[in-house]
């Protein structure tokens, strides 16, 4: 692993860069072994923390953004924030580098613009049973909110982005991995 790393000081800082897109979802994890919890008990907001030192590093020229959900928010600053969305349910990662159809001749297509991860924790169920409801024809949802998330992905897919939501750290790097690597 060390052959595949710089170090580099900036300061009293030292920080590893990678030297070529070599860093695998194990080598990273092995870096973290020193992080306080345990990686089961992950909460939203940890995860969102890992995922951005997970993008970071193995993809440096990416540009991405987390939303700010899992801060603590005072009344006021959390009515600002929300007055600043278009709306409801957006997801929490956001990667802005497009993927192209290499398949399309001549020249290249964008299949995707972006990719948007709703993040949740390991263990959490988006669906209450996998099963449709009778009325609707529509799967059940685990709670109101995730329903808002579920129609903010399918607005995000209509607009030509890939959406989709990631349960837990592993889950996440991996939907990266796929988008970055054009296998989605």
């Amino acid at each position: 692993m060390a052959k595949r790393f710089i170090q580099v000081t900036k300061g009293d800082k030292t920080i590893y860069r990678k030297e070529k897109n070599t860093l695998s979802i194990d080598e990273f994890k092995a870096m973290q072994k020193g992080s306080k919890r345990k990686r089961s008990n992950y909460r939203e907001a940890d995860i969102q923390k890992e995922l951005c030192k997970y993008v970071r590093l193995k993809y440096p020229n990416s540009l991405f953004n987390c939303d700010c959900s899992g801060l603590n928010l005072s009344r006021t600053q959390a009515g600002q924030a929300k007055a600043m969305r278009s709306g409801k349910g957006f997801p929490d990662f956001v990667l802005y580098e497009s993927i192209f159809n290499r398949n399309c001749y001549p020249g290249k297509s964008v299949l995707y613009h972006a990719l948007f991860i709703e993040i949740k924790k390991e263990g959490e169920s988006i669906y209450t049973i996998r099963k449709v409801d009778a009325k609707t024809g529509k799967p059940t949802y685990a709670s109101p909110h995730i329903a808002e998330q579920m129609a903010m992905i399918e607005k995000l897919k209509i607009k030509g982005y890939y959406a989709c939501f990631g349960i837990g750290l592993a889950e996440c790097m991996n939907i990266v991995d796929n988008y970055m690597n054009g296998e989605i």
